[in-house]
């Protein structure tokens, strides 16, 4: 069982029981309960999404702090992708890294965020969403096949 649904387990019975053994009804389903105040609920969090949040946010200070001494620490030991977004994924099977569960909610954190393309040095021309709601390769992958600098940015095409 995850930490979460540990959390959110002794979050419902101390809510519906107390901590007795004894089975109380629940007069409100979890869902209700977990609705904002505004909503009508009793604005308790989902421990889950929560969680995804704050680790979108170290994702978000990644992209946002590339001097930062904690991102060069995670770039010499996993890689860094130069000036973009996002460390390498962290492959190593032995170990258990935060770094490496922060970086797999990656795909679907860079679902919900959109690119000012400024000078074009961090967007990538064909992988990063930039022009449109997908990105270039996904628009037109037979284009992307025979592109010849497939990782180029957008700054490096304008020129």
């Amino acid at each position: 069982m995850s930490i979460a649904r540990r959390i959110e387990k002794l979050q419902r019975d101390f809510l519906w029981g107390g901590l007795e053994e004894e089975h109380k009804f629940h007069l409100v389903n979890w869902q209700q309960v977990c609705t904002p105040l505004y909503g009508g609920g009793l604005g308790i969090r989902d421990v889950a999404i929560f969680n995804k949040a704050l680790l979108g946010k170290w994702l978000w200070r990644y992209s946002m702090k590339p001097t930062s001494l904690w991102r060069q620490v995670i770039d010499s030991k996993y890689g860094g992708q130069g000036n973009f977004w996002c460390s390498n994924r962290v492959n190593t099977p032995h170990g258990v890294s935060l770094w490496k569960h922060i970086r797999a909610g990656w795909d679907v954190f860079s679902q919900h965020i959109s690119y000012t393309v400024g000078d074009g040095a961090r967007l990538r021309f064909g992988h990063d969403v930039w022009c449109g709601d997908l990105p270039l390769r996904s628009l037109f992958p037979s284009l992307f096949q025979l592109a010849q600098a497939s990782e180029a940015t957008v700054a490096d095409l304008c020129q």
